[in-house]
């Protein structure tokens, strides 16, 4: 709600680094086809001549004949809105949907100084670009990255915005009839698999992570899962694919090779900041069967338009996950939330090494599909202590950063985000020349003596990499 004449205009006097894509005739459609659960198609008279209904699936055509001209043919956009709805609340959709499906939207990055500009999520102001003889376009922010260096530069993401486009030119045709959808649910979740999530996952608890991809009769809203008998929750499907060839293990941080994929199930193309790809915006495992699975983030996700994906940017062997190779043919799940956000199964009741049976059952309004079941043998994956960070020297002081493990944090990038009191390791041991020299529980450590120290993160009897500094 905002009114178009008083909003702020961001021109090049305030902004640089612009990124500007505007779809192509590719991704705009040339009809739209709205499905709702009606109380109200008519059904005739009945004895007394008075209007009978029942209810039912009813359906609503927008046709837009200049973008079925641009096209060439038609290309129709079916949404199920799988609930019960007026007519007028479908046609406050329907206006904006038309707009989505029949214009193509710009899509925009760029970055700014908070001194001239300093945006919130959902901001909507006037876009201007003489270059590109843009004026004075109404844009909606939908994502903003805060740099952490000097520079102080704020990384801005952005949408043209559809409330502020007119209506366009469309025909709408409402079907005679009432075309009826088969919610039918005939066959079983195409893909399961179980894995015991590590304590980045969830953190200071035992849990599950149970994935699931959508049956392929389509019309499913989620899936059921119990464990042994006992229902735990409702969970939403992961996309997933296979690998179309080998991806060998290699550099923690992968950004040359990547890997793609193919049978692609619910898989869509996206794009992070380098801010949200270090804090894991889009996390994937690659399953190469039983433990051997790996967790990583990805910064980008390509849709070739022949089936095909290829992950690109890739942070490998995250949450102490190994970093492996895996075959060609190995399963990629797109984890349907941030992992460090994903609502992993409590089963804190378990104990280490216990035989379970994992029920997942799919759903739509209507009905439930048929049950899969995967037997599964729970081991607890321990928290791993990162190592220290930023070690320094002050005369006979040595110290360090204690590293987080929430936040999006994890034992590859926690070197470069600052722990809060309650989130650090339990201690940390500082040798020389491979002798213990101490433990300590703050991330200090005083001494006359000098040469190389390294210092070790120490949680749950576990250690971690070293760090060393000469002093």
């Amino acid at each position: 709600d905002y009114t178009e004449s008083s909003l702020a205009v961001l021109d090049e006097s305030i902004y640089d680094n612009l990124e500007f894509t505007r779809g192509t005739q590719d991704s705009i459609y040339s009809a739209l086809r709205i499905t709702w659960t009606s109380r109200h198609i008519y059904t005739g008279k009945d004895d007394d001549d008075n209007d009978t209904f029942t209810w039912g699936d009813a359906t609503y055509v927008c046709i837009n004949p200049a973008a079925l001209e641009t096209l060439g043919y038609n290309k129709e956009k079916n949404v199920d809105l799988k609930m019960f709805i007026d007519m007028k609340t479908v046609s406050l959709v329907l206006s904006r949907l038309k707009r989505r499906a029949f214009y193509p939207l710009a899509v925009l990055s760029f970055e700014c100084s908070p001194n001239s500009y300093d945006p919130v999520t959902g901001d909507v102001v006037k876009f201007t670009n003489a270059t590109l003889g843009i004026s004075e376009m109404v844009i909606r922010i939908t994502d903003v990255q805060r740099s952490d260096c000097r520079d102080q530069k704020v990384t801005i993401k952005a949408i043209q915005d559809i409330f502020a486009l007119g209506d366009e030119e469309v025909i709408d045709i409402t079907e005679d009839e009432a075309e009826i959808i088969d919610y039918t649910l005939e066959n079983e979740c195409q893909y399961v698999t179980v894995k015991d999530a590590s304590a980045e996952v969830a953190p200071g608890g035992k849990a599950l992570m149970v994935l699931a991809a959508q049956p392929s009769t389509g019309t499913a809203m989620g899936y059921n899962v119990k464990i042994d008998g006992q229902a735990l929750g409702t969970y939403s499907f992961s996309p997933t694919g296979t690998l179309t060839s080998a991806y060998a293990a290699g550099l923690t941080f992968d950004t040359d090779t990547g890997f793609t994929i193919t049978g692609c199930v619910g898989v869509e193309a996206t794009t992070n900041s380098i801010g949200a790809w270090q804090r894991c915006g889009t996390t994937a495992i690659i399953d190469s069967g039983g433990d051997n699975w790996e967790l990583i983030s990805v910064r980008t996700i390509t849709d070739h338009n022949d089936g095909t994906f290829t992950f690109s940017g890739i942070i490998r062997g995250m949450a102490d996950t190994p970093n492996m190779t895996h075959a060609s043919g190995a399963r990629v799940w797109v984890l349907a939330e941030d992992i460090f956000t994903y609502d992993p199964i409590d089963v804190s009741g378990l104990a280490l090494n216990a035989a379970i049976s994992v029920d997942v059952t799919a759903f739509n309004h209507r009905q439930s599909s048929p049950t899969t079941t995967v037997s599964h043998t729970y081991g607890y994956r321990p928290e791993t202590p990162y190592p220290p960070a930023n070690l320094t020297v002050s005369g006979n002081t040595i110290s360090w950063v204690a590293c987080t493990r929430h936040s999006g944090a994890h034992n590859v990038n926690a070197d470069t985000i600052t722990a809060s009191d309650s989130d650090t390791e339990g201690s940390w041991v500082i040798y020389q020349d491979n002798i213990e020299l101490a433990t300590v529980t703050t991330p200090e450590y005083t001494t006359t003596a000098t040469g190389i120290f390294t210092i070790k993160s120490l949680l749950n009897g576990r250690y971690s990499e070293g760090k060393s500094i000469t002093k």
